[in-house]
């Protein structure tokens, strides 16, 4: 911006008395040297002289712009304009508050965002920039940054500015965007960090940091990439990091592509249970790949529908953590069902296929600090989903198949019809469980139930049930055999005692049989 209000002070052209109306600024710059400039055409011809300014080169240093109104300060250190090589370059500019952080806030009456922004270099390159100069589009083919931080702060204490934007005159941001048109932008290294603070009791509440490398936007396609990007999730005491290697999204093709992505908090296991003195669940997310097509982005950006005909996951790695050693919060947050948060959701969302391939899935429930967890696991997990959508309001159901080796062993196989946008939770389940050792149910029965398995077989597995407003109604079929049961003592985790020697005998004897496989003639 900066850049284009030079040019304009030396040539004395229109468009400065525009964004002086805009801005109310003022412009402060030492030794504004420049050359090239066809003197004789300018004067009696003006910007508009054929071959006047083609070979002009203006060169500035210290240039200082203050908008007062907006309470902010502009500084450039040097800056060349070259015509001659259709070049605009800057070092060191800065935008920054007039005062400090409270200082800016109490400046403003509403809600305001506030900004500081650095740019140690940048480069703008294109062919009509003097068409700029002459109060026309100026049509920049590339925009290069090498590096840019830049630092947002939000006073949620003050109250959000009414919609006025039909009385008020353009924005700067506006008018600007009628009078550039770019072609290209790349951001080598970009820092970006939002927080927002509540002024009246001093303090920042959440917020996020984002660190990307290689970004690079065309305006041409309607894409933008990058070669890395880092998501920090604020507060520190429940952070959590969004990383991804590549990244690429194209408008014109309404594709996504991400891959090497994870989400994971930035505290371990032990130390994300010690943050807090109450129960808490710990997720994990690693996901290789992800592609999505047919994605409506102009719905997207506006916030008004997510709309996709395919995502597709390779891969992915979920985990669940829970530190059942702790209390819950009372009163207990009810969970949302759901059908509930579909309903919650005021954007249309609307997704033909989600398919996740290969996913592996572990749950793990921690009974005390630094020890061992019991986990449930489940490998080769394949999911597909049908028809995701709140479009209608009116009971839209999903289709969802699943398919997994369920604890080192067992083929897994469920399917549900589930009505998302229902008033009540409802489903119809009905699923299978193919030839499972039991005893590799042990890494979690002999740590949350103090129960092992000795020997058994499950033969197969099957259940079929209708919820209706989360109360169920069906039948689970199992045929098992050679079940012999051992409970343990607490402490040593053995069998030998002579209690748990009572209650094996009991529950082996009287409470189960040992089989229920079919034979020749039937149960």
């Amino acid at each position: 911006m900066s850049i284009s209000i030079y040019l304009l002070i030396i040539l004395n052209l229109r468009l400065l008395c525009l964004l002086q109306k805009i801005l109310r600024f003022h412009v402060h710059s030492i030794n504004p040297p420049f050359k090239g400039i066809g003197w004789t055409q300018f004067i009696f011809d003006g910007a508009n002289a054929r071959g006047a300014l083609d070979k002009s080169v203006a060169t500035a240093q210290n240039i200082e712009i203050r908008i007062r109104k907006e309470f902010y300060i502009i500084h450039c250190q040097s800056l060349t304009a070259s015509l001659r090589d259709a070049l605009i370059f800057a070092e060191n500019i800065e935008v920054t508050p007039l005062g400090n952080d409270m200082e800016f806030f109490q400046h403003h009456e509403v809600r305001t965002t506030r900004y500081r922004l650095t740019l140690p270099q940048l480069f703008i390159q294109g062919n009509t920039i003097l068409g700029l100069l002459q109060g026309k589009k100026c049509e920049a083919d590339y925009i290069r940054m090498p590096n840019l931080t830049l630092d947002m702060l939000v006073d949620s204490s003050k109250r959000r500015q009414e919609d006025t934007s039909s009385k008020n005159s353009p924005s700067l941001l506006t008018s600007l965007q009628s009078q550039i048109q770019l072609d290209s932008i790349g951001i080598d290294n970009a820092r970006i960090r939002y927080m927002v603070m509540n002024t009246q009791i001093d303090s920042n509440s959440s917020g996020y940091a984002i660190h990307t490398k290689g970004l690079r936007a065309s305006m041409r396609d309607t894409s933008i990439r990058t070669s890395s990007i880092e998501v920090q999730l604020l507060p520190k005491n429940d952070a959590s990091t969004f990383r991804c290697g590549e990244f690429r999204a194209s408008i014109r093709d309404s594709s996504l592509l991400i891959r090497d992505a994870s989400y994971l908090p930035d505290l371990d296991v032990d130390e994300y249970f010690k943050a807090d003195n109450y129960r808490r669940t710990r997720l994990t997310l690693q996901v290789p790949q992800l592609r999505a097509k047919g994605i409506s982005y102009l719905g997207l950006i506006k916030g008004e529908s997510y709309k996709a005909r395919v995502i597709e996951i390779q891969k992915p790695v979920f985990g669940i953590q829970v530190s059942v050693f702790k209390q819950n919060k009372r009163p207990i947050p009810k969970s949302l069902m759901p059908n509930e948060i579909m309903r919650d959701i005021t954007s249309v969302i609307r997704i033909d296929s989600v398919h996740a391939i290969d996913a592996m899935m572990l749950y793990e429930e921690h009974y005390k600090p630094s020890s061992k967890p019991a986990y449930i696991s489940f490998h080769h997990v394949n999911v597909a989903i049908n028809s995701l959508t709140n479009y209608r309001h009116d009971g839209d159901t999903a289709d969802v198949h699943f398919t997994a080796e369920f604890m080192d062993g067992g083929s897994m196989n469920m399917n549900m019809k589930l009505p998302v946008t229902s008033p009540k939770f409802t489903a119809i389940v009905s699923g299978t469980l193919g030839k499972t050792k039991l005893p590799n149910l042990n890494t979690f029965l002999e740590i949350a139930e103090n129960v092992r398995i000795k020997s058994g077989v499950c033969q197969s597995a099957s259940v079929s049930m209708k919820i209706t407003d989360g109360k169920a109604l069906g039948s689970i079929r199992i045929l098992y055999k050679d079940f012999n049961l051992a409970f343990l003592d607490k402490k040593s985790k053995s069998s030998k005692g002579i209690f748990n020697i009572l209650k094996s005998f009991l529950a082996n004897t009287f409470t189960f049989k040992s089989s229920n496989e079919k034979t020749v003639m039937g149960l």
